[in-house]
């Protein structure tokens, strides 16, 4: 299936695997989603996976003064996470997903709902054979 920011990668008889790609265009925001009939809760569940970077301020600044500064600037939010890491045990990062039209929520909300459906029929045969 191919549509606005998300596609179908993997499709089981229990589970479908997403990718769903950020309006950013950028690499680093992805998610993906896996819709699947866990056996053991016996229920269909949705498990959304994503990687969160820190800031490259590298990327973002062309010029040699720049760069020297902010080359300080990301060392210090390095030393900062290091530290907060060490004395906490983890680091709270946020991050955030854009779909920027609608056509890119209708079809994020419409793979999902197909999926769905399959993973449903899935959920039903397995019962029907626990049941037997």
């Amino acid at each position: 299936m191919i549509s606005n920011n998300i596609c179908k990668v993997a499709e089981f008889d229990d589970a479908v695997f997403y990718k769903a790609t950020c309006s950013c265009q950028s690499d680093d925001h992805t998610q993906t989603l896996i819709l699947e009939h866990d056996p053991e809760m016996c229920d269909i569940t949705l498990s959304i996976y994503s990687e969160v970077y820190s800031n490259n301020f590298w990327k973002y600044y062309d010029t040699w003064f720049a760069r020297i500064g902010y080359w300080y600037v990301d060392k210090w939010i390095r030393i900062k996470f290091a530290t907060f890491m060490l004395f906490h045990g983890y680091i709270k990062v946020e991050n955030s997903f854009i779909f920027r039209n609608e056509a890119a929520v209708v079809d994020y909300v419409q793979a999902l709902t197909d999926g769905l459906e399959k993973v449903r029929i899935a959920k039903l045969n397995r019962n029907k054979k626990n049941a037997s």
